[in-house]
């Protein structure tokens, strides 16, 4: 989710253990702006193991940049503090403009194809619903997960009742 990426902030990033805790999202309310507010639901507080590559990239970030605990990993540009999460996805919406992707949202590119390639490599659904935070299995299989898999393991079984 966009608003919990830019609710991230350095505090929640442990880059010995490569790790991340997400229990946060950025939003903006009426009457009070942009603001940090608690996840939408219990099951998406949760600490995420990075990938090497994200590490590397958060490592450097911090490196390069003044970051003081409280300050968010991915901030506003011009002021420096919670970037809003509907000018994140206009400009994931221009960058994919001319790409032949422009179909595709940040949500797309980013949670279903992770619960697909998840599910591809064989990996539980119940390891996808807590990647995503989902507190029922139900909604990451059903809403998440790639359908129309061409090998999907019927001529095997199908092959073995026929010998």
């Amino acid at each position: 989710r966009i608003g919990e990426a830019l609710g991230l902030t350095w505090d929640r990033v442990n880059l010995d253990a490569g790790t991340v805790l997400i229990d946060r999202q950025a939003i903006r309310s009426k009457g009070h702006g942009l603001r940090l507010m608690s996840t939408k639901t219990d099951a998406g507080v949760r600490t995420l193991v990075l990938p090497v590559w994200g590490r590397d990239l958060l490592n450097r970030r911090y490196r390069a940049e003044f970051c003081p605990p409280d300050r968010p990993v991915f901030p506003a540009i011009r002021t420096g503090g919670i970037r809003d999460p509907r000018n994140t996805a206009r400009d994931i919406r221009r960058s994919l403009q001319g790409t032949g992707f422009e179909w595709a949202s940040a949500h797309t590119i980013g949670r279903r194809s992770l619960a697909t390639w998840m599910d591809l490599a064989g990996l539980s659904s119940r390891a996808a619903a807590d990647q995503l935070g989902h507190r029922r299995v139900s909604v990451t299989t059903d809403t998440y997960f790639g359908r129309k898999i061409e090998n999907t393991g019927a001529a095997a079984v199908l092959k073995a009742i026929g010998e």
